[in-house]
């Protein structure tokens, strides 16, 4: 079953990169806050679609999180 979890997480990295790929290619063109958001939402899907494929959490701990 992880090898299966794993599979359907590089398979959907893979498709979401070549979504992102255009962007990212022009994010230095942008001014710095676009890709800022742009590289911050990038990370999200990625920790989302980790957790939602191979069933990973994780909890910050500490006042400066």
């Amino acid at each position: 079953m992880l090898l299966l979890r794993s599979l359907f997480f590089y398979i959907g990295m893979i498709l979401a990169l070549v979504i992102w790929a255009p962007f990212i290619i022009m994010a230095p063109i942008l001014p710095y806050p676009q890709r800022y958001n742009l590289l911050i939402k990038w990370g999200h899907f990625s920790t989302w679609w980790l957790g939602k494929t191979c069933l990973l959490t994780y909890k910050l701990h500490g006042l400066e999180n």
